[in-house]
């Protein structure tokens, strides 16, 4: 393959994965949080310490992961890592459907409690 063809086909390769997979620019993000009340299932329901105004609170939980998938495993390990070693992520997530309610007006760990799409550690 020559260099002109080898080089059109990674872009084509970049374009395609940037078509084809969610981009985080449109996620919302909390950095430099401590995770607390963590609790699961299939789904995992966490909080952190310092919730921002477009998520509820479902008795303390904020954000949810589906810990059924690949990726929602990948994320649960980070979240206990982090949670074992005191350390502090950093959350990508959809906002709630009902922002600023609790679970007893509104808040429910099935459809309003924010979806976590990436986890990561805090620098």
């Amino acid at each position: 393959m020559n260099f002109k063809k080898k080089h059109l086909s990674y872009l084509s390769i970049l374009l395609i994965s940037l078509y084809c997979f969610p981009s985080q620019s449109s996620a919302a993000f909390l950095g430099n949080v401590k995770i607390q009340k963590l609790y699961g299932n299939t789904s995992i329901l966490f909080g952190v310490n310092h919730a921002p105004n477009d998520v509820c609170s479902y008795f303390g939980r904020h954000f949810k992961l589906d810990a059924t998938t690949e990726g929602g495993k990948n994320m649960l390990s980070i979240l206990l890592a982090a949670h074992i070693s005191n350390k502090d992520v950093d959350v990508w997530y959809s906002a709630s459907s009902a922002p600023n309610t609790d679970e007893t007006n509104g808040c429910t760990n099935g459809g309003s409690i924010a979806d976590v799409i990436s986890i990561g550690f805090a620098t």
